[in-house]
């Protein structure tokens, strides 16, 4: 490759246009509300693999839209014989017994709206495009943050619950291009990338990645709102995207 060639591919890198989502750069990571410690501190071979990337672009989400929170609510065992409930600040939705778990949904998702009239609202969706009801979808009426409560009246139905955290911190790693100079795992935390907090507008920023060799995020300090359900799963989404030549 001859001396313009270089320059040219430099600058392309330079423009940071082509930010591209790998395999093993795109991670959600999901964590009980019970135990959000977070993501671990990165090892030897964690994080994205950089291959003479000058940029990459973090991005850290906080909420499927950052207009109001989502809570998606499953059932991963139905029994016909128990009730559901949905619990938050404005009061407590039950529905129950049905005769099947679709009807059960989609009644559940219409008391939701009613007793959160103000709150947040409901729907009954079909995830699996194969005409049956199987998620309801709880997206709030305003901005603020709601509770997210959910149980049965029987041991043998389970209801699962995944949904917008109320903020986390993001700290950001990387490793050195000339790590065989060091310790075998010589991680340090990017400046102003250590501790970012996460709250309703995320996070996108291009960041200098020349130089090193790998990238890696870590989630940590992860908050849901006061009163949520134990098992509800937290997203915290953080993406990172090497700009590749284009």
């Amino acid at each position: 490759m001859g001396n313009f060639e270089i320059a040219n591919t430099i600058n392309i890198l330079a423009g940071a246009r082509n930010p591209t989502f790998l395999p093993a750069s795109g991670l959600t990571h999901e964590f009980s509300a019970a135990s959000a410690s977070g993501t671990a501190y990165p090892t030897t071979s964690s994080g994205t693999v950089l291959a003479k990337e000058l940029r990459a672009d973090i991005i850290a989400v906080c909420r499927e839209d950052p207009a109001f929170r989502t809570i998606r609510l499953t059932v991963a065992d139905f029994d016909a014989a128990a009730t559901y409930s949905f619990i938050s600040g404005a009061g407590t939705s039950t529905v129950g017994p049905f005769a099947t778990i679709e009807l059960m949904l989609a009644a559940w998702a219409i008391d939701i709206t009613t007793v959160l009239t103000g709150v947040a609202s409901a729907t009954a969706i079909d995830t699996g495009a194969d005409g049956l009801v199987d998620e309801i979808v709880i997206t709030g009426t305003t901005a603020a943050d709601y509770r997210a409560d959910f149980s049965t009246s029987s041991g043998s139905a389970v209801v699962s619950g995944r949904g917008d955290a109320v903020s986390y911190k993001a700290t950001i790693y990387s490793m050195s291009a000339s790590q065989a100079r060091f310790a075998p795992n010589n991680w340090t935390a990017l400046n102003n990338m250590r501790n970012v907090s996460i709250t309703v507008d995320g996070m996108n920023d291009i960041i200098e990645v020349a130089g090193l060799s790998r990238i890696y995020a870590r989630v940590h300090t992860i908050a849901g709102f006061a009163g949520d359900a134990s098992a509800l799963t937290l997203s915290t989404p953080v993406y990172i995207a090497p700009c590749k030549a284009e």
